[in-house]
């Protein structure tokens, strides 16, 4: 899987490069950083009910455009904590 292209046209391996220097960066600043993974987050929608049924019950509207960010549109909403 290192070696295999992902969405954004990066090997895998480097986009995970990438992922731990912003996240050290971020905690370089003094801020806490709770991460979870994909996979990890899918295995537990497979064990845990509750979890399962609140992501269910979540409405999305798709994929996020950062445009919309400037214009008042669907956000993410990240928390730090410092």
């Amino acid at each position: 899987m290192p070696d295999e292209i992902g969405p954004n046209g990066e090997l895998h391996r480097i986009n995970y490069q990438t992922t731990i220097e912003r996240l050290e960066s971020i905690q370089s600043m003094g801020y806490s950083v709770e991460q979870h993974w994909e996979c990890t987050v899918n295995k537990q929608l497979n064990n845990k009910k509750e979890m399962r049924d609140f992501f269910n019950d979540c409405q999305t509207r798709g994929h996020i455009d950062p445009r919309d960010a400037y214009f008042g549109g669907f956000k993410i909403i990240n928390n730090l904590v410092n």
